[in-house]
């Protein structure tokens, strides 16, 4: 049984009665365990992505910002970038998660049959993919995300999420082995 507990913003060791509320969540009774949750309950929505002749793994991620390209991957395929003439701050869900960005790219993509020309992407210093492919992109190309069945939908095409032992082995390879 969790409950709030409400404080004065003026002073957090004093309650207050207007019904606003901290963010921290107090435990009351014993403690629980997180759920079980399956795999395929947290593996993320992953596609194999076609710029010029490289394969780009990208995730697709409706909480992302902006369109974003690694600078590894951004090297290797030669393509023009540009500075920012003003930085922008990449920041994450949690505190103390932020990065700068300092460049940009456009380029010309696939995904299956489907081109499309043009897309901008911020160039970062992504972990784990080569592109991420967020707000910016899925609500101007009308991209709709199917978590139950796993898919990607532009237009008439479904594109199928990558499986877990296909996800592993994408984020587990060089960028230099996605020609």
């Amino acid at each position: 049984d969790y409950r709030l507990a409400k404080v004065d913003t003026r002073s957090e060791s004093s309650l207050q009665t207007t019904g606003e509320f901290d963010s921290r969540m107090s435990l009351k009774g014993k403690a629980s365990n997180q759920p079980n949750r399956s795999a395929v309950h947290v593996l993320p929505i992953t596609g194999i992505v076609k710029i010029g002749e490289y394969r780009a793994y990208c995730l697709f991620d409706s909480g992302c910002t902006i369109n974003a390209i690694s600078s590894d991957f951004s090297k290797i395929c030669g393509r023009k970038t540009f500075k920012l003439d003003q930085p922008i701050t990449l920041q994450l869900g949690i505190k103390a998660s932020r990065s700068m960005i300092h460049s940009g790219t456009r380029l010309n993509m696939a995904i299956g049959p489907k081109t499309f020309a043009n897309i901008y992407f911020e160039i970062g210093n992504l972990d784990r993919y080569d592109m991420v492919l967020g707000i910016p992109f899925l609500y101007e190309n009308h991209v709709q995300i199917d978590f139950h069945n796993r898919l990607v939908i532009i237009d008439k095409y479904d594109f199928k999420s990558l499986d877990a032992n296909q996800d592993e082995k994408a984020g587990n390879n060089p960028v230099s082995d996605r020609m």
